[in-house]
């Protein structure tokens, strides 16, 4: 049993070295410097709907595709 347990480690090093990830030492992922958000400042009426888009940029200043995220902390103001 306890050289069974001795390969775990192994295999986790193995597993990751067979990723799929495209980010490694050849294809670092740029990090994220800023997200801007479109359009700024609006009014909306009560049952309005209004789009917003993000533009995420690195340090470069370069548009990166990256997945957002949008949540509410009030769901009964904002879905």
């Amino acid at each position: 049993m306890k050289s069974i347990l001795s390969l775990v480690p192994l295999l986790a090093i193995l597993a990751t070295a067979c990723s799929d990830d495209p980010a490694g030492p050849d294809n670092p992922i740029d990090p994220v410097a800023s997200v801007a958000i479109a359009p700024g400042v609006r009014e909306l009426t009560v049952g309005g709907t209004l789009g917003l888009a993000a533009t995420v940029k690195s340090v470069a200043g370069k548009t990166l595709n990256r997945t957002i995220a949008w949540t509410t902390a009030n769901p009964s103001i904002a879905t």
